[in-house]
């Protein structure tokens, strides 16, 4: 019989690393005996990512590059990868040492205070890149932001907010909308659709002009909607008045009201 094999140090770790702490391994074969010292650390980090998916998305990116418009936010999110399972992502570190600091390389981008220990808010404030890094002591990973033209946000008005018309004339109303940074400007028709609440009373095309089809002095809703975002809508209203009254006098431009005198006196 030839002598026992020494035991694999590879073989044992697989096998046993499963709680912090030692162990002597024994190993006996035809009346041989090996023994081997077996120590098992806590499991130690390996690797982090950035993420910019939430906890409750079902399958968590970890892109190499983003791209953002001026003025929007996006959470970014670190992934923890440690030995015991280098394959499954933690949302937190096992122990406070582990935790990122994050940095920008930019003033493209800026970074709030972190939301929670393991995620931060990165605010694209200038059209141009950055790179947004996360480091736990020597391991980091890096994200690539470039931040581009600041887009439509959400409807805000709808000009002029009431208007006069009188029956087969038309109005041209405007959609006004905040942009990702926060200018409010006058957006073309392409980027709304329009609508009347009621075309007995009024009609109103792609171009945002309603015409005036029936007298109504409560009035008829005329709604904005963007196409980019149908939840976002602004609304005004549109009087229709008979046929005879084509300009409509306003108190903004100084119309008064009054009783006029007796008639014969």
């Amino acid at each position: 019989m030839g002598p026992l094999r020494e035991l694999e140090p590879d073989h044992i770790q697989r096998s046993l690393a499963v709680n912090v702490g030692g162990v002597t391994v024994t190993a006996s074969f035809g009346g041989q005996t090996d023994t081997a010292a077996l120590t098992v650390t806590a499991p130690v980090l390996e690797a982090v990512a950035i993420t910019p998916d939430d906890v409750n998305a079902p399958n968590r990116s970890r892109p190499d590059a983003i791209e953002l418009p001026q003025g929007s936010t996006q959470s970014l999110y670190a992934l923890y990868f440690y030995s015991d399972f280098p394959d499954v992502p933690l949302v937190a570190p096992k122990t406070a040492a582990d935790t990122v600091t994050w940095a920008s390389s930019g003033s493209a981008v800026t970074l709030a205070a972190p939301l929670t220990a393991n995620s931060v808010a990165a605010t694209a404030a200038a059209q141009g890149s950055a790179n947004v890094t996360a480091t736990a002591g020597s391991i980091s990973d890096s994200l690539a932001v470039t931040v581009g033209a600041a887009e439509l946000a959400e409807l805000v008005a709808v000009r002029p907010s009431q208007a006069f018309v009188s029956v087969g004339r038309t109005v041209d109303f405007t959609a006004v909308a905040r942009f990702t940074n926060g200018a409010t400007e006058d957006v073309s028709d392409d980027a709304v659709t329009w609508t009347s609440a009621d075309t007995n009373v009024a009609t109103i095309d792609a171009a945002g002009v309603a015409t005036g089809v029936a007298q109504s002095l409560t009035g008829v809703t005329i709604t904005a909607t963007l196409k980019s975002n149908p939840a976002s809508s602004a609304t005004a209203t549109l009087f229709v008045t008979s046929d005879g009254c084509s300009t409509p006098l306003l108190q903004s431009d100084g119309a008064t009201t009054g009783v006029p005198p007796p008639v014969g006196i």
